[in-house]
């Protein structure tokens, strides 16, 4: 097992122990007359006072408790059953999963240097997972809902998810002959829907649900469907970076040449227009997402040739950078006109306000009139 606990938590186990027994037999818990408490006793109690501390978010305590059930080094995991021991993970994994997004002042507050270490190590590295199978005897497996949340406590906060993608197609191909369960289903979810996108293995993830025959044709559909609109949506994020970038290479290229010897500053309309088509974006799409509209019927061949032509009128290049700021939302103004639905909302708010304008002017000379 991966060594992850520190020595100050580890010296304490014992007397955390005596403590959970002198407090059980004061509660008067025991078995029968005896003197002492029985470990199913205990571990029921260690238990529920883990989770009293988590619901009430004390979370160095609720640590200190579930760690008695889930660590090697405590007897009490020897007498622990399979529900029982189910359940103490999934509430150390709910732990854990507070204790990652806590604070770094209230975390070192709570815990001493090294126990932050050991968390990150916990689940950046990934040895969370070594750390619940070697809790698990065999035959004994996790659960799937120990799985799942498993899965979602590294997602979460963690920065290589080809750790994750690997563990959990271990997992998938190990028990692909089971009983599919519910818990199971949104294992499979959460691998095809989160976990292969972003390792962005798109088409792993198409194969892997039109493959799995533990996917309904329904099922199936809807998946493949989610995946689509997830690839789009990445696509779209991926070409609003490459925009941003772009224009970001242009101001820079515009300051460069402002900084340049008086002889260099002059930009030619070429130039510039080569510099802006850079940002061009090549096909916009329409509202449905259906019709490509190719770049030569939009807007920005017309805004490129104004750019050049303000290169080449205007000297300073603060003007030039704040015609820039202008023309750019002038452009996105117009390749929103673009989309043959915007213009006819528009035309009809045009109409609307001129039908005004004359029912003003009507009134205005009847006034007059009278």
């Amino acid at each position: 097992m991966t060594e992850v606990y520190t020595n100050t938590r580890k010296n304490h186990l014992n007397d955390d122990m005596s403590q959970s027994m002198g407090s059980l037999m004061s509660s008067s818990v025991f078995i029968g007359s005896s003197s002492h408490a029985a470990p199913e006793s205990q571990i029921r109690h260690l238990y529920k006072k883990a989770r009293y501390f988590f619901v009430n978010k004390q979370f160095p305590e609720a640590y200190s408790s579930i760690l008695l059930l889930v660590i090697e080094e405590s007897t009490l995991t020897l007498h622990i059953d399979e529900v029982t021991r189910n359940k103490s993970w999934q509430l150390y994994l709910a732990i854990l999963d507070r204790i990652a997004i806590t604070a770094p002042d209230k975390l070192k507050q709570a815990f001493s240097r090294a126990e932050i270490v050991d968390f990150k190590k916990l689940v950046d590295q990934g040895a969370i997972w070594d750390q619940v199978n070697a809790a698990y005897p065999s035959p004994q497996q996790p659960s799937p809902e120990v799985v799942l949340s498993l899965s979602l406590l590294c997602a979460r906060h963690m920065n290589k998810p080809n750790i994750v993608r690997e563990k959990l197609a271990v997992y998938i191909n190990e028990h692909g002959a089971e009983e599919t369960t519910e818990a199971q289903m949104r294992i499979l979810e959460f691998y095809i829907l989160v976990i292969l996108p972003a390792c962005e293995r798109w088409e792993e993830a198409e194969l892997f649900v039109n493959s799995n025959e533990r996917v309904s044709e329904e099922k199936r559909q809807i998946l493949l469907s989610a995946l689509d609109r997830l690839k789009s949506k990445a696509e779209d994020r991926i070409q609003a970076s490459q925009d941003r970038e772009r224009l970001n290479k242009l101001k820079r290229a515009v300051l460069e040449k402002s900084k340049a010897p008086k002889a260099e500053k002059e930009m030619t309309g070429s130039d510039c227009a080569s510099m802006l088509s850079e940002t061009a974006i090549t096909d916009v799409t329409d509202v449905n997402g259906d019709r490509p509209v190719p770049l030569s019927q939009t807007p920005i061949p017309r805004v490129v040739d104004m750019m050049a032509f303000a290169f080449r009128i205007f000297k300073k290049p603060d003007v030039i950078i704040k015609l820039l700021e202008y023309v750019l939302g002038i452009s996105v103004f117009l390749l929103a006109l673009a989309v043959p639905e915007n213009r006819a909302r528009l035309g009809q708010v045009i109409a609307q306000l001129l039908a005004k304008l004359r029912n003003t002017l009507k009134m205005g000379l009847r006034i007059s009139y009278l």
